[in-house]
């Protein structure tokens, strides 16, 4: 795809980079944001796959312009990028300064979430769970937030866990913690620049990650988190009910909040 091509797919809006965009919270937050008006850029490791469907050659699917995602009305486009890496991520970031592109917005949602106390994770999943849910954001934010057309708003999105621990979850919970500390250290750093930085924490949602460390826990907790009997409102949530606060937050309505974090997640961090 020429620049031309890409300002064409992606010019005329406001523009967002969304991370972890194919599936569950960030595929959410990418259907609303293109609803609400945005032209949205998403990055997700598993895009690859979504080329394969739509026609797109093995070598097509290398380039940084060549993953269409059409699950959603708009404008809105999904490149195949692995949030560890920013080289990657730098190039997409040269592509849309060629086609003469400013950023307007930032949503990293890309996340892992292995199972296991601090004993039994390995040291492969800790590094991992830190470059994804952590180095990720940092990446994120250097390789685009130096496009960004001010005032503008970074949304990190956390999780509930970040503020309440969760049991035979070491990795994720530490990860997330720093998430938080991470934007409001973001907030700071960012101030000066005129871009807000805010947190997004919710609590259980019903996506494939969701499912699969459910199933990766153990006994008591596993029926606890089942019973829901933190939640004041009992029931899980859904990925649109996390993409309705990071739309908010984007937004010129949340032109005085910053260094904030908001918690999605039927009141579970407040007991």
């Amino acid at each position: 795809m020429t620049p031309v091509d890409l300002k064409t797919a992606l010019g005329d809006r406001k523009l967002v980079i969304v991370t972890g965009a194919s599936n569950g919270i960030g595929a959410a937050c990418l259907e609303k944001l293109v609803t609400e008006g945005y032209s949205v850029l998403g990055l997700d490791r598993a895009s690859s796959e979504a080329g394969k469907d739509s026609g797109h050659s093995p070598r097509a699917t290398q380039s940084s312009t060549s993953v269409r995602f059409d699950r959603a009305p708009g404008k809105s486009a999904v490149f195949e990028c692995d949030v560890r890496d920013y080289s990657r991520m730098s190039d997409i970031a040269d592509d849309l300064k060629h086609a003469e592109l400013t950023v307007n917005g930032i949503v990293n949602v890309a996340g892992v979430s292995p199972t296991g106390d601090v004993f039994e994770t390995t040291d492969e999943e800790w590094e991992r769970t830190f470059a994804v849910n952590v180095g990720g954001i940092r990446n994120t934010t250097r390789a685009f937030a130096p496009l960004m057309h001010r005032p503008a708003s970074i949304v990190n999105v956390a999780s509930g866990a970040g503020l309440r621990a969760l049991p035979q979850l070491a990795a994720y919970v530490a990860s997330k913690h720093a998430a938080v500390g991470l934007t409001k250290a973001m907030a700071l750093d960012l101030a000066g620049r005129n871009v807000r930085v805010n947190c997004v924490c919710p609590g259980q949602v019903d996506t494939a990650l969701a499912r699969q460390v459910q199933e990766g826990r153990k006994g008591e907790s596993r029926e606890r988190a089942a019973s829901l009997s933190d939640y004041m409102i009992p029931r899980i949530g859904l990925p649109r009910e996390i993409a309705e606060p990071v739309s908010f937050l984007l937004s010129d309505s949340a032109s005085y909040i910053t260094g904030s974090t908001v918690s999605v997640d039927a009141g579970r961090t407040q007991h």
